[in-house]
């Protein structure tokens, strides 16, 4: 459980080699590049290959694009928190690299999709000329025949609301045009025309136009027609039939390319890591005739590396330093610490030469879950849940190490349910079970306290877990002074105060409560907190200078807490700052209790009663159990971040990142699951 030792590598490579070198380590993946450039002029990649690259991008996101659009796919509601991806093993991506030529089947996908589009254009031009033609169907004139009278010209108008009525109040139209409303219905009985055909004089054309302008009448798209409205009517249908035809076919072709959608999404990924491989020459250092790179490599696998290269490359020169300053931060835990990393990236990583604390934050983080969210069932179905999203999704390292943080969690929050005798709050009870139950005598046997009968008793309780967590937070300064050397510090700054917070505790409790703690104890811690405070004060002095007034001062501001790491004005609230754990233990339990009573008046309904209450207690507490877990996780988080990295954590560090292929549109596993 620490942060993992690197290597620094050193290579320079002649101008030539220098496409076949990069394309190697890439292939390694396990070197982080340390940017060089600055050293000379930067080695830039090639245009034309970055160019290709994007383009492709573009081609596969459009195929992705189309063949989703076509098929889409409803999302679970899981997905909104974990999106699904294509899942494909290491076999199948090396036969899909190889046999399918993306670019051929995106021309494909790319010309039935812009006939489809087309295709959907025209039917909509179309669809829009029937619809205004239907109106005019029972005329028999000519479109041709009309566009032929030289000496009167007709428009065909659209209504948009209007009546003849609003047409006549203008005069000069009245007295010079023929206005013949066109209504949907031959009989005549809508009020309101769905156009009008308005015939003037082609000589007034200028002033007809101006009123019908004046009027806001707009023009039916009837240009370009020649033949009578229903003859026109008749073609239009035809031609929409046969276009809704096409659509139909290409979409059922579409579809079955759908299937291919998965494809384009490895392709997209493999086009992102040729992308990111062809820019890790910028980090590179060009000369006149050689390269100069460097990497940083885990320290236990850095001389197989070496003499991998050196056996590849004869004209290569590959130096290793192994004290590096500054390298990136690669953490090293094993697979019951990993899933709390995620805790540690959420705050930020850690500067070079910290104490890995992942483990510490782990067992503390699941303690803190555990004491807010108790409760048996609501554990239990944490755990179950997160089993479950960790077997389904088994492909997915992040996720499994994200639920099984939180299976853990489970476990704690059973324990300390079980414990403290809440189950779904009052579940397991004579209220809902018979008395002889034997579940009701299982939750007797291993209960210890209830927070509703006794919650002083858990307040107390929480408060020596808060001292002791900040103990814990100061202890891990001291350590991490002590690494340094830095002792003077670690003693006066740190050690005292891990001295100071148990005794003051101890004094405090014989303060509230006289004759509760032993007199030799409270004796004892008495003088502890003495003699730290006296560590603390010379802490404070000795940074003064020899300044005697100046000492005193800081020698005080020091046991304030304005020059130490803690600070007798911050350690009363830091301390009380946990009591909401036990707030949120109770909330938990109470809320479920009173959504069980709720449930439990639905009983007095005849028949089906029994039914209701059992589907209201599932219902009420699956609310419960997601807002509660809320909660759960972030008043933790905020303990831990403020409360106890404060004390000890810095950082500023830079996450180790290899050069190498990585998959953020697909998953690729070794071998399929059985």
């Amino acid at each position: 459980m620490a942060i993992e030792k690197l290597h620094l590598l050193r290579f320079v490579v002649p101008k030539k080699e220098v496409i076949r070198f990069r394309n190697t380590l890439y292939k390694k993946g396990v070197m982080h590049l340390k940017n060089v450039s600055p050293l000379s002029q930067a080695y830039l990649p090639d245009d034309d290959e970055l160019k290709e690259i994007n383009q492709n991008i573009e081609k596969a996101e459009y195929a992705i694009k189309v063949l989703e659009g076509i098929n889409p796919e409803k999302k679970a509601f899981i997905n909104n928190f974990i999106p699904k991806r294509p899942i494909f093993t290491t076999a199948e991506m090396e036969k899909i690299e190889k046999e399918i030529v993306f670019h051929d089947l995106h021309s494909e996908i790319y010309s039935i999709a812009e006939n489809k589009k087309k295709a959907l254009e025209h039917l909509k031009y179309k669809e829009l000329i029937l619809k205004d033609l239907i109106p005019f169907k029972p005329f028999k004139f000519s479109f041709s025949d009309i566009s032929k009278y030289e000496r009167t010209t007709v428009y065909f108008l659209k209504a948009d609301g209007r009546s003849i009525n609003d047409l006549e109040q203008f005069t000069y139209l009245k007295k010079n045009a023929v206005i013949i409303p066109v209504y949907e219905e031959e009989d005549n009985k809508k009020k309101i025309a769905e156009g009008f055909i308005v015939a003037f004089p082609t000589k007034i054309l200028s002033e007809a136009i101006l009123y019908l302008r004046r009027a806001g009448l707009k023009e039916f798209t009837f240009r370009d027609l020649t033949m009578s409205p229903i003859e026109t009517i008749g073609i239009l249908e035809k031609e929409i039939y046969d276009l809704e035809k096409n659509i139909q076919e290409w979409d059922a072709i579409l579809l079955d390319y759908s299937k291919q959608s998965k494809h384009f999404y490895l392709w997209k990924d493999f086009l992102k890591n040729k992308h990111d491989r062809a820019n890790g020459v910028k980090r590179f250092a060009e000369a006149k005739r050689v390269t100069y790179v460097e990497g940083y490599i885990p320290a236990d696998i850095a001389d197989e590396i070496i003499q991998e290269i050196a056996s590849e490359y004869s004209n290569i020169y590959i130096d290793k330093l192994e004290n590096v300053e500054n390298p990136p931060v690669k953490f090293k835990n094993n697979k019951w610490v990993q899933p709390f990393e995620f805790l540690i990236k959420m705050y930020g990583i850690p500067r070079i030469g910290m104490i890995d604390p992942t483990a510490l934050v782990g067992w503390v983080f699941i303690i803190l879950f555990g004491l807010a969210f108790a409760d048996g069932i609501y554990g239990l179905s944490l755990m179950a849940l997160s089993a479950f999203a960790m077997k389904k999704c088994y492909y997915d390292k992040g996720t499994v190490s994200f639920f099984q943080m939180f299976f853990f969690a489970g476990l704690f929050a059973f324990i300390f349910g079980a414990l403290t005798e809440s189950w779904a709050g009052d579940l397991i009870s004579v209220s809902y079970l018979p008395k002889e139950s034997f579940l009701i005598k299982i939750k007797d046997a291993i209960g210890v306290i209830n927070p509703s009968n006794n919650f002083v008793a858990i307040m107390v309780a929480v408060i020596y877990l808060g001292a002791l967590l900040q103990c814990i937070g100061i202890a891990m300064a001291f350590l991490q002074k002590m690494k340094e050397k830095n002792y003077k510090d670690a003693i006066l700054n740190s050690l005292s105060w891990i001295l100071f917070i148990p005794g003051s505790v101890f004094v405090a409790g014989q303060f509230l409560v006289p004759g509760y703690y032993p007199e030799l104890l409270v004796t004892f811690s008495t003088w502890v907190c003495l003699f730290s405070l006296v560590l603390i004060f010379i802490g404070g002095y000795l940074n003064s200078g020899k300044n005697v007034f100046k000492g005193i001062i800081k020698g005080f501001l020091n046991i304030y807490g304005i020059k130490s790491s803690y600070g007798v004005a911050t350690l009363l609230g830091d301390v009380l700052s946990y009591l909401r754990l036990a707030a949120l233990m109770v909330a938990t339990s109470s809320m479920a209790m009173s959504f069980n009573l709720i449930a439990g008046m639905f009983n007095s309904i005849p028949v089906a009663g029994a039914i209701l209450v059992a589907i209201m207690i599932l219902i009420l507490n699956a609310f419960n159990f997601l807002l509660n877990i809320i909660g759960s996780f972030v008043h933790p988080v905020r303990l831990l971040f403020y409360e106890m990295f404060s004390r000890f954590y810095e950082s500023g560090g830079t996450e180790y990142n290899a050069y190498s292929q990585s998959f953020n549109h697909v998953f690729v596993i070794k071998e399929a699951k059985k």
